[in-house]
């Protein structure tokens, strides 16, 4: 373990040995899951169980869940892109007040929520969540923007021809139905008061829903009658028309 990496675990020792705790005394150890806190060798959780070998270590399940589904989006090569354009539109909007103060402009002439991009955290979902959605809400002032800024602005033109490919757009609304179920996983078990009753109670309801779209997303059928989805919104705005691999591009009827 690299110097720089112990200094959580140190600082952590440091914490307990200052207020005199003994650490044969600590019986329970909760953690992000990280390295320098896990580790049996040199980790918090090594020297902990060293003491006190009846010791419990747990790793936070929302973080657990934040790792998880942060794992299962790398695996797909079009999500590594996708929020590289969502990281992008945040940083291009943040570096001008100018940019900021005319895309204001453009939602209030829309009718659209004043909102500013949000930056996305990997495995923070709740940021990440708000910042698809915002992407979502103020998407027709976006477009108009980055279409009006092309002439001129080279990075304005890419993402206009990024927000216009059908792929973005559809995976905006997958990514909105289905962090939304996460999202209410993850706040549900980061509450003080949690029952650990309803953890596998909540644990399998999500695990129904995000099977439902799994199965059925591509289908207007599948989600009927499902208020508020989001893929169902998307797919009811056109015919869909099943293409090679299994890849779905609407054709949007005059």
């Amino acid at each position: 373990m690299s110097q720089m990496a112990r200094v959580p675990q140190l600082q952590q020792l440091s914490n307990i040995k200052s207020k005199e705790i003994p650490l044969s005394k600590i019986y329970g150890f909760g953690s992000d899951g990280a390295a320098s806190m896990t580790s049996m060798g040199n980790g918090v959780a090594g020297r902990l169980l060293a003491e006190n070998p009846a010791m419990v270590h747990i790793h936070c399940i929302a973080h657990r869940l934040a790792l998880c589904t942060s794992q299962a989006a790398n695996a797909i090569d079009y999500m590594k892109d996708y929020q590289s354009t969502i990281t992008s539109i945040f940083y291009y909007f943040k570096a001008s007040s100018v940019r900021v103060n005319r895309i204001t402009a453009i939602q209030e002439l829309l009718d659209e929520p004043i909102l500013k991009c949000n930056e996305v955290h990997e495995v923070r979902w709740l940021p990440y969540y708000k910042a698809i959605e915002t992407i979502y809400r103020t998407y027709g002032s976006l477009v108009s923007y980055m279409s009006e800024m092309g002439a001129s602005d080279a990075k304005a033109k890419g993402f206009a021809k990024k927000l216009s490919q059908f792929s973005f757009v559809f995976v905006t609304h997958m990514l909105l139905s289905i962090l939304s179920i996460v999202t209410e996983l993850c706040l549900l078990f980061q509450k003080k008061d949690l029952d650990p009753a309803l953890v596998d109670v909540n644990v399998k309801h999500a695990l129904r829903e995000l099977q439902k779209h799994r199965d059925h997303a591509t289908s207007s059928e599948g989600l009927s009658g499902k208020p508020g989805s989001y893929i169902e919104e998307f797919l009811l705005k056109g015919v869909v028309t099943r293409q090679q691999e299994n890849w779905y591009r609407p054709v949007i009827q005059d």
